[in-house]
């Protein structure tokens, strides 16, 4: 805007200031470069934290199922609890293995 002048005579010329002020910012005094870095780290957070609430699950249910399945294996066979301490076994190794492989890194 001239200092001489008070006013803007035409939205134009408002627009070419507006325009030009926006420009002279910096990157990360943009407001749109501002919103996609608090979106990525939201996104970030978003993903860690649904990681965090997954994984116990994960290796519960691997044990869980291991451990099922020998007891059923169990009663057809009548071998007691040999069958699902084999499974369990089994189901914890496939579980450690599945959480180590959903980590980053």
């Amino acid at each position: 805007m001239n200092p001489t002048t008070a006013f803007v005579s035409s939205p134009v010329e408002l627009y070419a200031e507006t325009r030009e002020a926006h420009c002279a910012m910096l990157p990360e005094d943009q407001p749109e470069a501002k919103a996609s870095q608090v979106a990525a780290q939201t996104r970030k957070a978003t993903n860690q934290a649904a990681m965090a609430l997954e994984l116990p699950f994960v290796l519960v249910g691997t044990i869980a199922l291991g451990a099922a399945i020998g007891y059923f294996l169990d009663r057809s066979f009548h071998t007691k609890p040999i069958l699902m301490f084999i499974f369990g076994a089994l189901g914890f190794a496939g579980g450690v293995r599945e959480i180590i492989r959903r980590l980053p890194g």
